[in-house]
């Protein structure tokens, strides 16, 4: 009884602590080689992955803390990726039944709309709250970034959903 207890949590615990490791190395890459931080980091691939095919492993907690995360290590306004990554999951799930039967050229291109809704709903709360704006060309490079690595990000959350069973 234990063991099989043990073993969930292990299986619930595994994709937070890849992620936060996918999170701190993606933050170091970045900051070691100057290149620009993307508005949303790659997490948000990662959830808009699992809120679509294995919600059960994704909760909005896990989500939030994510986000706090990215934002400690991308040095960005607390809550900010927080808030990225719950309205993507949010908006995942809220369309799951109809992106799950889609093949994946199809899923790639709600992914990008969702991932353009974020974007300009965070440009939006940074230019209100933070009085902050973002050149267009980092806006259009971070979109272009995170669209493009979509499918390897989502070939990694497969692996990861696959290796760590669906609870």
């Amino acid at each position: 009884m234990q063991k099989v207890l043990a073993q969930k949590y292990v299986a619930l615990l595994m994709p937070f602590l890849v992620l936060m490791l996918f999170s701190f190395l993606e933050s170091a890459f970045l900051f070691q080689f100057g290149l620009p931080y993307p508005l949303v980091s790659l997490l948000f691939c990662f959830v808009f992955y699992f809120s679509i095919f294995n919600p059960q492993k994704l909760n909005l907690i896990f989500v939030f803390l994510l986000g706090i995360a990215s934002d400690f290590f991308m040095a960005y306004p607390l809550g900010f990726q927080s808030f990225a990554l719950l309205m993507g999951a949010f908006l995942a799930g809220f369309n799951r039944r109809v992106v799950i039967q889609l093949s994946f050229q199809k899923q790639w291109a709600v992914f990008l709309v969702t991932l353009l809704g974020v974007l300009v709903l965070n440009l939006l709360l940074l230019r209100v709250f933070l009085d902050r704006t973002i050149p267009f060309s980092s806006f259009l490079t971070g979109f272009i970034f995170v669209g493009v690595m979509y499918p390897f990000c989502a070939a990694l959350s497969a692996f990861i959903n696959q290796k760590t069973g669906v609870v």
